[in-house]
Parts: structure tokens; sequence; C-alpha cells
């Protein structure tokens, strides 16, 4: 007779992955790539989280990183200085430059070089020169060659004031005054400016090559005072509240108008 052929415990098996009537079904496998994405997923959220708001506090003259600091009230009003008690740029006092001097050491630099420069003296601006070394400050007497009302799209509200040296003409300066409000600008082309070394504080902020060998210097009064012209002409000169850190630097575009001889 026949023996059926019969062994104990087996019984038909699905398909790797797949349910006993022909249905796919989860496996461990996909389950750990989902843990594995998701711990991905979280460890990179993490490392947002710690780098970018130091990135913001560290580089707060970046417009961006400027605008959100302001709307969360964590950055600081800009301070006045005075001759007393100027900047501790650093723990030092920090140089007062004539304009053949500063075209000396700041010229031969390329391009690249100038901008770590003007960042970094941005940045102590805005932070009110509280960690860092400060370039310095520009002095000596100007030909005033242009002037322009500064508006909305430029750093701040008030007048800018574009000058030749007079001890050397290759060095043209940008002198920024914060002005709110209307005023009568009282300056034309042709008339001096001085800027006295101990009492103006011009920080240099910003320093860019100009066709022909001349080296802009764009500067800002630290101690925000009034700008008396004459007895009877004085710019009212205030704080400024907020800074534009979009605006175009240099403040003045186009060439060079030379004085009439």
């Amino acid at each position: 007779m026949a023996r059926s052929s019969h062994i104990r415990g087996t019984r038909s098996r699905a398909p790797y992955g797949y349910a006993r009537d022909g249905k796919p079904q989860e496996t461990a496998s996909v389950n750990l790539l989902a843990w594995i994405l998701l711990i991905i997923f979280l460890s990179a959220m993490t490392i947002f989280a710690w780098i970018v708001p130091a990135y913001i506090f560290r580089n707060p003259h970046i417009p961006l990183n400027y605008d959100i600091l302001r709307k969360m009230g964590k950055l600081e009003d800009l301070k006045a200085f005075s001759s007393s008690r100027p900047p501790r740029s650093g723990g030092k006092r920090s140089r007062f430059f004539k304009a053949r001097q500063l075209f000396d050491e700041e010229s031969g630099r390329p391009d690249e070089q100038l901008t770590v420069i003007n960042e970094a003296q941005k940045r102590l601006y805005v932070q009110n020169y509280i960690d860092g070394k400060m370039l310095g400050y520009i002095t000596g007497e100007f030909e005033i060659i242009e002037t322009r009302p500064l508006g909305d799209e430029d750093l701040f509200t008030g007048l800018a004031l574009r000058a030749l040296s007079k001890e050397f003409p290759n060095t043209v300066l940008e002198y920024l005054l914060p002005i709110p409000g209307e005023f009568t600008n009282p300056y034309k082309p042709g008339d001096t400016l001085k800027i006295r070394r101990g009492g103006d504080l011009a920080a240099i902020l910003h320093l860019a090559h100009l066709p022909e060998d001349r080296l802009s210097i764009t500067a800002i009064s630290l101690t925000y005072a009034d700008e008396v012209v004459t007895k009877e002409e004085v710019l009212d000169v205030e704080l400024p509240k907020d800074l534009n850190l979009h605006a175009k630097w240099p403040a003045f575009e186009g060439p060079v108008a030379l004085p009439s001889s």
C-alpha cells in the first residue's frame, strides 16, 4: 500500500515581504530606514538651532541679521562718544590718520582685503565698538566738491558730503551726517570741511578704490555733535535710531568732480 508523503511541521510560506494572501506587508528594514531618517532630521534641526542664532548674533552688521535683532530687541541703540571717552577698541585708543598716511597704508590692498576690513568696521560700529579692532579716525581739511541728501535708501537720513583732501587730493572723503527731519544744506562746492583730531572722532567705516588711483573713505562722527558751519548756520546732528544696512557703499556714485582751478 502506498504510503502518503507527509512531513510534520511544514506549511506553505509566502514570499519574503508578503503576507500569505499575497498582499505586501511592512518589514523591519522599512521601519529601520524610517527611524534613521527621523534621527538625521532631528540632528539637523538641533544643529540648525545652535548655529543660526550664533551666526546672527555674531554678525549684526549683515542686513537681515540686523533687522531680526532689532525686531527682537536684542541689539542696543547706537551710543555717542566724546574725545574724553572715545571707544576702547581692543582695549586701546584708536589711531588718527591724515589723508596721505591712510592712503599709503590702505590703498595698496586688493579689493578682497578691503572688503574684509569694511565688514569688520561696520560690525564694530553696529556693536558700539565693544569687541574687535577699530581701524581708526580720519582728520584734516577737505574741500567739498559735492553734496546730496540722504534718504530712506541710505544708511540713515541726513546729509552726505564728498570732499577732496587738501593735503593729498587722491584721498576722497565721504562724510555722513545723520539729521532727522527737514533741514537746509549750508554747504556748497568749494567750502572747507575741517575734521578735528580731538573733537569729531570721524570713524572710518568703508574704504574703496576709485579710478585714477584714488581712495574713497566713508566716515561718520561718533560724537554726533551739531555741525557748526557758521555762527548762523548749524546742522542739528542726532544719533540715528535705526540703520538701513541694505544701503550702497560708497554713498556717492559716478566720477569725482574735480574743483575748477
